[in-house]
């Protein structure tokens, strides 16, 4: 699979949103089968999910604040087995907490020694509740295309430099 070029998050009202982030490693590329992407936001939590071929043991996450120690808080994830056509791969999954409300942090993920990412992957987290609004823009995307056997789809790819781009805080996603 291509190197997608963002997370995914999803905002209080259930929407499923992409946070714009960084690539992965070349190196890595082989190590995530599914480019992480986070879920569940809140004010002070969110959930990573990401994917490895069978037996990875890329499975750990590091975290904290943007500018400072992406290292600061650690945990495992959960993994659960599942296939993908005919290959065997685990789903990745931690929850990130004990988060400041509307607050950039930082996060790797590891194989208990080295980072499978060419860098940290930023984001931010939700206002508190009831918090003062503040602007933002957003891009829509309909499909994320398709890379097929080759894992490579240049259109696709010319999308994603375009909206890294935009300057919008998240890419909401309409489905297939």
């Amino acid at each position: 699979m291509a190197s997608r070029r963002y997370a995914v998050a999803s905002a209080a009202a259930g929407l499923l949103v992409l946070a714009l982030a960084t690539p992965v490693a070349t190196a890595a590329a082989t190590a995530l089968t599914r480019n992480p992407y986070l879920t569940d936001a809140t004010a002070t939590s969110v959930r990573l999910t990401w994917a490895t071929a069978a037996g990875s043991a890329a499975h750990f996450v590091t975290w904290g604040p943007a500018g400072g120690s992406c290292a600061q808080h650690s945990a495992a994830a959960t993994g659960t087995a599942l296939t993908v056509v005919t290959t065997s791969e685990t789903s990745w999954t931690a929850r990130l907490g004990n988060l400041t409300s509307a607050t950039a942090y930082c996060y790797t993920i590891t194989d208990g020694t080295h980072s499978v990412l060419a860098s940290p992957i930023t984001f931010r987290t939700l206002p508190a509740p009831g918090a003062a609004a503040t602007s933002f823009s957003f891009d829509v995307i309909g499909d994320t295309g398709f890379n097929g056997a080759s894992g490579v789809n240049t259109d696709q790819d010319r999308l994603y430099a375009e909206l890294a781009a935009s300057g919008a805080s998240f890419v909401l996603t309409t489905g297939d």
